[in-house]
């Protein structure tokens, strides 16, 4: 009977982190984590302030230059794009060190705390927007980026977990003692 051949995990996930590196990358750089259209105008809000579009001209304001926005909101923004530039960053190294074949220096748990940490603030960014002084909004790509980005590098952070370091000795399943094969 012919065996299938072994499923390369580690590049599988390598591939997933690149993937979840582009997302959060991509979410990060986005300026459109909430849309909509009011008073003829499109507008954009995201972690690193808001955008207005009208007649195909774009203007950005940082959260600073908002009057309305309160600064606790304004420091949760900059939190959000500094960890997910930090989670990207750790995924994308992550990601190609596994297709190389190697092992990240660092422990599994760096890169998957980072997406969790950049989902958590994603979270705590989206639900705690600020109503007043902005535009009404609706979740965009921005959002939908972040959120996906995350989940798929904390899945790859933990397939890479649970696979061995090339060239380690595979360790034989623990068989309590007195059990049969």
């Amino acid at each position: 009977m012919l065996k299938p051949p072994p499923v390369p995990w580690n590049r599988l996930a390598g591939l997933a982190a690149l993937v979840a590196a582009a997302l959060i990358a991509a979410a990060v750089a986005s300026s459109r984590w909430f849309g909509g259209d009011h008073a003829g105008r499109a507008h954009g809000v995201g972690p690193l302030g808001v955008e207005e579009c009208a007649q195909g001209h774009c203007a950005s304001a940082w959260w600073g230059d908002v009057a309305a926005t309160p600064g606790s909101w304004a420091a949760l923004g900059v939190g959000v794009a500094v960890t997910g530039a930090l989670a990207a960053a750790c995924a994308a190294v992550t990601g190609a060190l596994a297709l190389a074949g190697r092992r990240a220096p660092w422990s599994p748990r760096l890169p998957l705390g980072l997406a969790l940490g950049f989902v958590a603030l994603t979270l705590a960014f989206s639900l705690t927007r600020p109503r007043a002084g902005l535009p009404p909004a609706a979740p965009a790509t921005g959002l939908v980026l972040a959120l996906a980005g995350g989940g798929v590098a904390a899945a790859a952070a933990l397939a890479l977990s649970f696979v061995p370091r090339p060239g380690a000795p595979r360790r034989a399943p623990h068989r309590p003692e007195g059990a049969s094969r």
